[in-house]
């Protein structure tokens, strides 16, 4: 089999997806280890990048994948992704990603001041369009459509994934979202916005009302007291809701004794700290949202939370002043919202972000089209997240059971990753064949009871394996097996409330 079209002539291919026209701006043949593949640059609209690796025809395997971005993009995430793109391409997957709509990602929200079209590209469209041009110019290119269309993504990019079931269910026949970030008003017009505030004494030095040495020891007593709720002490966390540390005990007698030995934590640190496990609370008493940060990931509160340097914001307070400033709000507020102007107990706050959420919001419950026209979900997420904290996944997963019934289990499956920061990294086991188990459910019918997950070493070997159940089962040791094997361990819930103030 040839190509229908050469990679050197795809600069004269236009179309149209839906009402937006796309040209390519650049082909080239490439060449990656022993596999020659066609690299292409386009945009759609003069506004949105898109970037194609498409297999040779010999190579080609029938199959489309789309790679989601993260944060607020502006970037091209093939050379930023959790997922093995180049593995992927060399089983013979055609590939597509986008920027978004977004020209720069130096500045986070910033290039979406005053612009809603980019807002709008962001949220939704530019990941749809995509989608269309993508197997627009494969079908091109191989002179035949793609049999299979799948959407890997991870944070912004899992949002990616969930948007698309829910908006443009007809798109992809899988999708595939770790640590969704599907309602970023909520995860950071509340979540974040909370736990930042809560982390910092003021928004002028930024003084933390938590030190990295206090949250080395409230680690510590966490790990103390729960790690070996699993049946083994492995510096992993594995069931965090039913963590309930005795931090009190750890506060400082004097509060000099803070600074001199190290070995308490202030009364202001203890505070903050029920306040970060607690989440968003209004004046009234009520959760804005479903859970806060989870024990066992004190240590990720470092440089996220807590500034890495002395007098300089952290990072998550850039991060969510930046989306408070030139996202959530419709108009642009005259003056930058920060984590501290925000008032997260206004009952308008509401009101003032529905139009932005509404744009990006991916947690619909109700996905019975996706259902019908055979699509599958399947979502897994961290319990060491300090971006998107762990409640957010769980209740959407728990708010499709109340909305599909039984249903649900027919299309849609949630795994939790004990140890796990955001999307990877973290103690625990990160490293999973996401397409290969989405490509066995929606090709081959052999829907994931469980994912195997390894931890890699620093020389890229498997340290252990562990297995990851379908939520609300967590892998817990059987007390005799190898400790290192997956097949050692067994499922017990997790399912249970967590922290309230």
């Amino acid at each position: 089999m040839t190509l229908a079209l050469a990679c050197t002539n795809l600069t004269s291919l236009t179309g149209t997806a839906d009402v937006d026209t796309w040209a390519i701006t650049s082909s080239q043949t490439s060449f990656l280890n022993n596999i020659t593949y066609c690299n292409i640059s386009g945009t759609i609209s003069s506004r949105i990048r898109v970037w194609l690796k498409l297999p040779t025809a010999q190579s080609w395997n029938g199959c489309y994948v789309q790679i989601g971005c993260g944060g607020a993009c502006g970037n091209n995430p093939f050379s930023n992704t959790y997922f093995d793109i180049n593995g992927t391409l060399s089983s013979g997957y055609a590939l597509a990603t986008t920027d978004m709509g977004v020209p720069s990602s130096g500045d986070n929200f910033g290039p979406m001041h005053d612009d809603l079209q980019m807002r709008i590209d962001w949220a939704y469209l530019a990941t749809h369009l995509t989608s269309v041009m993508g197997k627009q110019v494969v079908e091109a290119v191989y002179g035949r459509e793609a049999a299979y269309a799948y959407h890997l993504g991870s944070s912004t990019g899992g949002r990616q994934s969930l948007v698309e079931a829910q908006r443009y269910p007809e798109d992809f026949n899988g999708v595939f979202a770790i640590a969704p970030a599907y309602n970023e008003t909520g995860v950071t017009t509340f979540s974040i916005a909370w736990t930042t505030r809560a982390m910092l004494e003021d928004e002028i030095d930024f003084t933390p009302a938590v030190t990295g040495a206090e949250a080395d020891l409230i680690h510590a007593r966490v790990l103390e007291e729960c790690d070996r709720l699993d049946g083994l002490v492995d510096g992993i966390v594995s069931l965090p809701r039913l963590c309930h540390p005795d931090l009190e005990s750890l506060v400082c007698g004097s509060p000099s004794n803070r600074t001199i030995n190290g070995t308490c934590i202030s009364a202001k640190a203890f505070e903050a700290v029920k306040k970060v496990y607690s989440g968003p609370v209004s004046l009234t008493g009520h959760k804005q949202v479903p859970e806060g940060l989870l024990p066992g990931s004190e240590a990720s509160w470092k440089g996220t939370y807590i500034p890495s340097t002395t007098g300089q914001p952290s990072a998550w307070y850039t991060f969510a002043k930046s989306f408070l400033s030139y996202y959530a709000f419709w108009p642009d507020p005259v003056v930058p919202v920060t984590p501290f102007s925000v008032n997260l107990t206004d009952p308008e706050l509401i009101r003032q972000t529905s139009k932005t959420e509404s744009l990006e919001y991916g947690g619909v419950a109700d996905m019975e089209k996706f259902h019908l026209l055979g699509g599958k979900v399947i979502m897994t997420q961290g319990l060491q997240d300090v971006a998107v904290a762990p409640g957010f996944a769980k209740d959407l997963w728990e708010r499709v059971g109340v909305a599909m019934g039984s249903e649900r289990e027919n299309f849609f499956r949630y795994f939790e990753m004990p140890g796990v920061n955001h999307v990877s990294g973290g103690p625990g086991a990160d490293q999973y064949d996401a397409l290969g188990v989405l490509v066995d459910w929606v090709e081959n019918g052999i829907a994931p009871e469980v994912i195997v997950a390894s931890h890699l070493g620093d020389d890229g070997n498997a340290e252990f394996t562990r297995p990851l159940y379908q939520y609300p089962m967590i892998a817990v040791y059987d007390g005799k097996g190898d400790d290192s094997s997956w097949e050692s361990f067994g499922p017990v819930s997790d399912s249970v409330e967590f922290w309230n103030l």
